[in-house]
C-alpha cells in the first residue's frame, strides 16, 4: 500500500488522519509504504516512530552524467563529455528531466556537441512557501538564500509576512532578532520602493541553524482569511450608511454607526431599519458588535 503526500494533512478538516495512518500501518498485512516532502513536520512525528525513515536527495551531476553515457552507448549516440555535463547540471538533480532533455538534443541528429544543448531552457522548480522559507532559513549565504528564491513561485508580499512571522523561531539571540528585524523591514521599504526583495535578514548568523516548526501561512493571512466575512458585512453596513447620509465610510463607522447600535438595542427602531435599508443578518451584526 502506497500513500502519498502524508504530511499534507492539515487542520481541522484532517483531524485524526495521523493515528488513522498509524492505526493502518499497525494492522497492515501487507507493507506500507509512505512518501512525504517535509518528513520533519511535527505534525508526522507520531507518525515517523511507527516507521523506518529513508531519506531521498537530488542525484549528483556526476552520477547523472555516467547514466547519460550509458544511454548514449546503448542508443548509438555519439556525445561530448561537455554536451552530457551540460545536460545533467541543467536538470539539477532530476534525472527523469535529464534524460527527457538528452531525448529531445538528439533527435536533431546522432552526435551531440555542446552548443546543441542550447536550445535547452533552464529548468525552473516550482518551490512553494514551504520549501522555500525551509530554505531561505538554512542558507548558508545571501546568496545561496537568492539561488533558492529564483526558483521558487512564492508570492513576496506573503513571503515577507511569513519571513515576519518566523523570525523569532529562527534567532534565539535578541541581537541577531533585532538585526534580522531591521534588515526585514528594509527589504519591505525597498520593495514598495522599486520592487526589488533582499532577504539577507535569514543569512544574519547561519552558523547558529537548527531545524525548527515553521508558521505558515502568514499569521496575518489566516486571520484576514477568518475575518472576511466580518469586514465584508461592516463594508456593506458603512456604504449604506455612507450613501444615505452622503458621508465617507470611515466617518459612517466611526461617527454614525455607534448611535446606530445603541437605538437598535434599546428597541428595534424600525425607522432606523428602514431608512439604512439594513438586513436582518446586518441588523444582528450591528448589535453583536463589541463597543466601537
Amino acid at each position: 500500500m502506497f500513500l502519498d503526500e502524508v504530511d499534507g494533512v492539515f487542520g481541522q478538516q484532517d483531524r485524526g488522519g495521523i493515528p488513522a495512518i498509524i492505526k493502518i500501518v499497525n494492522e497492515s498485512l501487507i507493507p506500507v509504504i509512505m512518501a512525504a516532502n517535509d518528513p520533519d513536520l511535527r505534525k508526522i512525528r507520531p507518525l515517523k516512530k511507527v516507521c523506518k525513515l529513508i531519506r531521498f536527495h537530488k542525484i549528483r551531476p556526476p552520477l547523472i552524467i555516467k547514466l547519460l553515457q550509458e544511454i548514449c552507448k546503448n542508443e548509438n549516440i555519439l556525445a561530448e563529455f561537455e554536451a552530457l555535463e551540460k545536460i545533467a547540471l541543467n536538470s539539477q538533480g532530476d534525472v527523469r528531466s535529464a534524460i527527457n532533455d538528452l531525448q529531445t538534443v538528439a533527435k536533431i541528429r546522432g552526435i551531440i556537441h555542446l552548443k546543441d544543448t542550447m536550445i535547452l531552457t533552464s529548468r525552473a522548480k516550482d518551490i512553494n512557501l514551504f520549501d522555500t522559507l525551509k530554505g531561505i532559513f538554512s542558507a548558508k549565504s545571501p546568496e545561496e538564500a537568492t539561488r533558492i528564491l529564483n526558483y521558487s513561485s512564492v508570492n513576496f508580499d506573503d513571503f515577507i509576512l511569513s519571513i515576519s512571522d518566523n523570525l523569532p523561531h529562527r534567532y534565539t539571540q535578541l541581537n541577531d532578532l533585532a538585526t534580522a528585524y531591521d534588515l526585514l523591514s528594509q527589504a519591505d521599504m525597498f520593495r514598495g520602493r522599486i520592487g526589488t526583495e533582499n532577504w539577507i535578514a535569514s543569512t544574519i548568523s547561519p552558523e547558529s541553524f537548527r531545524p525548527f516548526d515553521l508558521e505558515y501561512p502568514p499569521l496575518r493571512i489566516i486571520k484576514l482569511f477568518w475575518t472576511k466575512s466580518q469586514r465584508v458585512k461592516i463594508d456593506s453596513i458603512s456604504q449604506k450608511i455612507a450613501h444615505t447620509l452622503h458621508l465617507s465610510k470611515i466617518s459612517a463607522i466611526n461617527e454614525v454607526l455607534p448611535f446606530i447600535k445603541i437605538l437598535l438595542e434599546k428597541k428595534r427602531d424600525d425607522s432606523t431599519i428602514t431608512c439604512f435599508n439594513f438586513d436582518s443578518d446586518e441588523i444582528d451584526y450591528i448589535i453583536r458588535m463589541k463597543k466601537l
